[in-house]
C-alpha cells in the first residue's frame, strides 16, 4: 500500500481524485480492513454523505435488504425545485427500472427478461463472431489498433441497437448518447453535465417516440418491440418504454465495452494466464468469470436510501441516508477469494459481483458473457503476438463504472 494511501484519514473516502479511480484497490483494501461500512462527508463529493460497504459479506447483505428504497431519491426531489438544466434528466432517470422498487421493478424486469436468457442470446453468436472478424479484418493490414475505439466500442454499439430493433447506420447517434450518460452517471455531476445529459434526453426521447409509432403499426422481433406491445397489466407509458431504453443502451453498451477493454488488459499483463488459456481453451469459461471478478466494469452502485432506521456491520443506516456497494471491492475480498489481487483463469466457485446480485443484478449478464467469450475467442486465434503498445493504463475518469479511454495494440 503506498504511503500515501496509509496516510488519508479513514472517515474520508473520496472517488473523485485521480489518484483513486486509477488505482482504487489499495484504498478498497484499507477500508475493508479499518472501516468496512463506511459514511463520508467528504466536502469534494458535493453532497449530503454516503454509506460505502466495501466487505462482500455486507455487500451481499445489503443487496436485498427490505429497509432500502430505490424510489425514495426520486419523490424526495419530486416535492424540491431543482435547477431547469437538472430536470429533463431527473425526470426520466426515475423510469429505468434499476431507479424503482417492486412491483414497478418486477413488472419491466420481466417484460425484457425473454431477450436475454442464455438460451435466447445464444443464437446471436454467429452474428457476433461474424461481427468481431470483421473488426479485426478492418485493422489487420495495419498491425495494430486501439482495442477499445475500433474493437469493444463498436461490438458492443451495435450488438445492443440490434437488440433494441435500431437500424445500424443510427449507431453514431446511440454512442453520443451513451457517452453523455455516462459522464454524468460517472463523474461528480455538475450542471454542466445535466445541461448536456438533458439535451441528450431531449435527443433521445424524440428519436425513441418515432421508433414507438412506427413498432405500434409494424412490430418486429425486438426488445422496443416487447415493450411497445405489452398488453393489460402489462402495458407501459411511452416513458417507461424510453427510460427502459435508455437503460439498455447505458448498461448493455458501456458496460461491455469497459469489459471488453479491461480482460485484454487484464490478460496481456499476465502473460503466464495468457499462454494458459491459449493452450487450455477449454479454460474459456472460468477465465471470463475471474476476468470479470479481478476488473470488474461496474465498481460501485447506489442500492437506494433507508426508508427506516437499520443495522449493518455494526452501524446505524439512518433513514433517507444513501448507500452505495463497492462491487470492486466485494471482489478482492480475501475473506471469500483466495489470493485475491491475483487473476486466476482457473478458479473455481468464482462468486463474484461483477453483474450485481440479487433482484437488481445485471438483466444483460448472458449476452455481456457472450460477447466476452467470442471477442476474447477471436482475438486470441486470430492475433498470437497481440502485445501492448503502452504500459499506461488509460482510465476513464470516475469509479462507478471501471473502463479504458483507449488500449493501444500491436500484433
Amino acid at each position: 500500500m503506498s504511503e500515501q494511501v496509509s496516510q488519508v484519514p479513514v472517515e474520508h473516502f473520496n472517488p473523485q481524485p485521480r489518484e483513486v479511480w486509477s488505482n482504487p484497490y489499495p484504498w478498497y483494501q484499507r477500508y475493508r480492513s479499518l472501516d468496512p461500512v463506511h459514511w463520508t462527508l467528504a466536502a469534494e463529493r458535493g453532497d449530503a454523505g454516503v454509506w460505502y460497504v466495501f466487505r462482500y459479506e455486507d455487500a451481499l447483505a445489503i443487496r436485498a435488504h427490505p429497509c432500502l428504497s430505490r424510489k425514495y431519491r426520486h419523490d424526495r426531489l419530486a416535492e424540491q425545485e431543482i435547477p431547469p438544466a437538472m430536470k429533463p434528466y431527473s425526470d426520466k432517470l426515475r423510469h429505468w427500472m434499476v431507479e424503482m422498487d417492486a412491483p414497478h421493478h418486477t413488472r419491466l424486469r420481466s417484460l425484457t427478461t425473454k431477450h436475454f436468457t442464455s438460451r435466447t442470446v445464444e443464437r446471436l453468436r454467429p452474428k457476433l463472431e461474424g461481427l468481431s472478424n470483421y473488426l479485426i479484418d478492418r485493422v489487420l493490414a495495419a498491425g495494430r489498433m486501439d482495442v477499445v475505439g475500433q474493437f469493444a466500442y463498436p461490438m458492443a454499439l451495435l450488438t445492443i441497437t440490434e437488440m433494441l430493433g435500431m437500424p445500424r447506420e443510427d449507431a453514431a447517434l446511440f454512442k453520443s448518447w451513451s457517452l453523455t450518460f455516462t459522464a454524468i452517471e460517472n463523474r461528480r455531476p455538475t450542471l454542466d453535465l445535466y445541461q448536456r445529459a438533458s439535451d441528450a434526453v431531449l435527443e433521445f426521447d424524440a428519436y425513441l417516440k418515432k421508433a414507438i409509432a412506427e413498432r405500434r403499426k409494424a412490430p418486429g422481433d425486438d426488445v422496443l418491440s416487447t415493450l411497445v406491445m405489452a398488453r393489460n397489466d402489462e402495458q407501459l407509458t411511452d416513458d417507461e418504454v424510453i427510460g427502459t431504453c435508455m437503460l439498455m443502451l447505458f448498461a448493455g453498451h458501456e458496460t461491455t465495452v469497459n469489459i471488453l477493454g479491461n480482460s485484454v488488459l487484464t490478460l496481456l499483463r499476465n502473460p503466464e494466464q495468457l499462454q494458459l488459456l491459449r493452450a487450455h481453451p477449454e479454460l474459456m469459461e472460468s477465465a471470463v468469470e475471474d476476468l470479470l471478478r479481478y476488473e470488474s466494469p461496474v465498481q460501485s452502485v447506489s442500492n437506494g436510501h433507508a426508508s427506516e432506521d437499520f443495522e449493518l456491520g455494526g452501524k446505524t443506516i439512518r433513514k433517507g441516508q444513501k448507500v452505495i456497494t463497492v462491487f470492486g471491492s466485494a471482489n478482492r475480498d480475501p475473506e471469500v477469494f483466495p489470493d485475491p489481487d491475483r487473476l486466476d483463469i482457473t478458479r473455481q466457485a468464482n462468486r463474484h459481483m461483477a453483474f450485481g446480485m440479487g433482484a437488481h443484478n445485471c438483466l444483460g449478464a448472458p449476452l455481456a458473457r457472450l460477447e466476452m467469450r467470442v471477442a476474447l475467442e477471436t482475438l486470441l486465434r486470430r492475433l498470437p503476438n497481440l502485445r501492448l503498445l503502452s504500459e499506461t493504463a488509460n482510465w476513464k475518469e470516475g469509479l462507478m463504472l471501471r473502463g479504458l479511454d483507449s488500449l493501444p495494440v500491436a500484433f
